[in-house]
This record gives C-alpha cells, structure tokens and sequence, in this order.
C-alpha cells in the first residue's frame, strides 16, 4: 500500500497507540463508515487509512480505533451501533431499544444537528447515521429529515401542526404495537396510498400541504415534497390498519367489519371516497391473510 508522508506519520503514530493529532465526535447513532470518513479528512489523510490501521494492529479493532481517536471504548460503542455486540447490549442497559444494525438502514442526520455537532457536511459530506423507521423528523429544528439520503431532501416544515401531530401519533404506535408490526403496516400503507395517486384520487389535505409547502421550497424535489405532505394521511390511514390487522388472521371478513373499515377510510384518510372493488388496494390488503411473525427480538425496523 502506497502511503505519503502525512500517513507514514500516522503509521508510526498508531504502531505506538497514540492518537491522532485531530479528534472529532462522533454524532449519535452514527454509521461507522461515515466517522471514519470525517476522521480521515479532518486528519489529512486518504480515505480508508484509518481502517486499515486498526485492521492490520495486533491490538485489536476497537482498542487501536479507540486510541487512535482519543475516545473511550465506551463512547465509541455507545455512540455508534456498528461497534455494539449482543454483549454490549447487556452490559449497558440504556441501549436496549436503541438502533441496531442489523435490523435498521442508513440514512442522513439533521444537516444542522450535524452542524452544530461540530460536523463539517460542506467539507468531509453529509453525516450518515442509523435510525429508525418513524425517525422523519428533527423536532428541535423543526425539519422535515424523510427517508432519503443527503441533506439536500432536507427543509423546514415550521409549525405544520398535522406533520407534528402525525410524527407524534407514529410514535407512539411503535410503543403500543411494536416496531415490527407498525412498520411493515406504514409501508403497506405508503404503498396504498401511492396506488390511490396514480388513480388521480383526491386526498384534499394532502394535497392542500404539498402546495403549501411546494410553494415556500420550490428548489426542492417535488418527490420529497410529496412524502413529507401525504405522511399525516398516511399515518391516519396506518391507525385504521393497525386496528384491522389481527382480523386479517382469521378470514372471511365480517361484511359489517368490512363496511365499517370502509366508512372510516373515506372519513378519515380520502374525504368521501369509499374503497370499492377488487382492485382496490385497501380492500386487497384487508382480505390478504398476513404471514405470521415473532415481534420479540426486533430491537429496529426499519426504512
């Protein structure tokens, strides 16, 4: 591997386990990928030096990364999830329920968390982190952080009070029925609600907010804009299916459970519209019997 001056310095550095001449925090629940990242520029070195380094050390991954970035093997672990095992689970309680990679996906941290994090997303790229399926919100910037990766699908929602109540209400759905369930119904619910937009179907209050907020981020991508409009009629829709959802285990329906279901979609999720034949996707997915699961031993699921 050929190395310049700067990281045969660092070469040297590591072999004696000091640490690099420039520390950076790592931001919560961020991916180990992405840290390194930032550590490398931040030092001036080429990416991938620094892994490779506590790869090839006889000492030990975590103990030469520890060093090497002049933190605790305790804050590494517990400020991202790519270093936690099963036993550092146990061994710190207040991680249980936290993001776990192995049931989660990556996606972009707040761009102005990561600001004042100390991060440099103008310099070294946007700060990538784990998080979980609800996570679609930054209540203390009062922006819109959605499912996609990079800061540049980021942007204000201010007070829109029904983005609010709905990142709220999805929150507590995952308490209530668990992340497993809540999540695979959401995108079950994201998935009809899109079958119904290619339809041309109606749906006034999300359309109302897209044009709301299509008119204050007109630079932004009109597909972002659509998520971030359509998730409180998402989330009403998701209240009516999580309700639903163990009768789907023991068909046939009931014709008044059916109807009932019906009469709540139309007022609540599509102002007067009442799913109606078989090709509808809401009346699909309430007469598909759901495959079974276990909920327990899913810390995350996510996006």
């Amino acid at each position: 591997m050929h190395t310049d001056p700067i990281t045969d310095r660092i070469l040297l550095t590591a072999r004696r386990l000091g640490p690099l001449p420039r520390r950076v925090q790592p931001f919560p629940d961020e991916r180990i990928d992405s840290y390194l990242n930032r550590l490398d520029h931040t030092n001036g070195l080429r990416y991938g030096t620094i892994e490779h380094l506590a790869r090839t050390n006889d000492h030990g991954y975590l103990s030469v990364l520890s060093q090497l970035a002049g933190l605790s093997t305790d804050t590494l672990i517990r400020s991202m999830p790519d270093l936690r095992s099963s036993a550092d689970l146990a061994a710190f309680p207040d991680l249980q329920g936290r993001v776990w990679p192995k049931r989660a996906h990556h996606r972009t941290a707040c761009h102005l968390c990561a600001l004042q994090h100390g991060a440099r997303p103008d310099v070294t790229g946007d700060v990538s982190i784990w998080a979980r399926h609800h996570d679609l919100v930054c209540y203390r910037h009062r922006r819109w952080i959605g499912p996609r990766l990079g800061s540049a699908s980021q942007f204000s929602i201010g007070n829109e009070t029904a983005i609010w109540a709905a990142a709220k209400t999805h929150r507590k759905f995952v308490e209530k029925h668990g992340p497993l369930r809540t999540s695979n119904l959401y995108f079950d619910a994201l998935h009809i609600i899109d079958r119904w937009f290619g339809w041309r179907l109606e749906l006034p209050d999300a359309q109302r907010l897209f044009a709301k907020l299509h008119a204050q981020h007109e630079q932004k991508r009109s597909a972002d804009i659509w998520t971030a409009a359509y998730y409180p009629t998402t989330i009403a829709l998701l209240r009516i299916m999580l309700d639903l959802h163990g009768a789907r285990y023991s068909p046939p329906l009931a014709m008044t459970l059916v109807e009932s279901a019906r009469d709540r979609v139309a007022h609540d999720v599509t102002a007067g519209y009442h799913p109606t034949g078989w090709h509808d996707p809401f009346l699909q997915w309430l007469n598909t019997q759901p495959s079974p699961y276990d909920e327990s031993g899913h810390t995350e699921v996510l996006q």
